[in-house]
């Protein structure tokens, strides 16, 4: 069972590094997510998107503080969870779709993210303060999302 902690075996190069100076290197793919001030600020929505986490099907949408201040323009991320593609009134997503919409979806009606488009909302941001294990996170790692956003503020006129 090559690399468990039961594995006393010598390590090879390949193993542990290239040039066979004991170091590893890693390098950093994402910026690090900002984190302001909890509380409730006025956004506009920047993009969408999909993906999995945990085979779980997830839509990120992203975005961008308006209000005037030091803040502004800073991008936070509100995440929402799928379920597996069934969307029912506690879900953050069909909440926020409606919202954006101005009106409820009927059964059959497909949600696209394009509601969004060109709209501001009064968005509730807090601080993620532990991991997806619920371990506490170091003060320097601690980071804020869009917990939920409240009214639609400016832009469309829903569907």
């Amino acid at each position: 069972m090559a690399g468990s902690v039961h594995d006393l075996r010598p390590r090879t190069q390949a193993e542990t590094d290239e040039d066979g100076d004991g170091d590893v290197s890693v390098v950093c793919q994402t910026d690090a997510a900002p984190r302001i001030p909890e509380g409730t600020y006025e956004v506009g929505f920047v993009s969408a998107k999909k993906t999995d986490f945990k085979r779980r099907p997830l839509v990120y949408l992203t975005f961008q503080v308006a209000d005037p201040g030091p803040y502004l323009g800073v991008r936070l991320v509100l995440a929402c969870n799928l379920r597996d593609g069934r969307m029912t009134e506690s879900c953050k997503y069909w909440q926020a779709w409606c919202l954006a919409a101005g009106t409820r979806p009927q059964r059959g009606d497909r949600m696209s993210t394009l509601v969004f488009r060109g709209l501001r909302f009064r968005a509730r941001v807090r601080d993620v303060t532990t991991t997806w294990q619920q371990a506490p996170r170091a003060e320097h790692m601690i980071y804020s999302v869009i917990d939920c956003l409240l009214e639609r503020t400016a832009g469309g006129t829903g569907r």
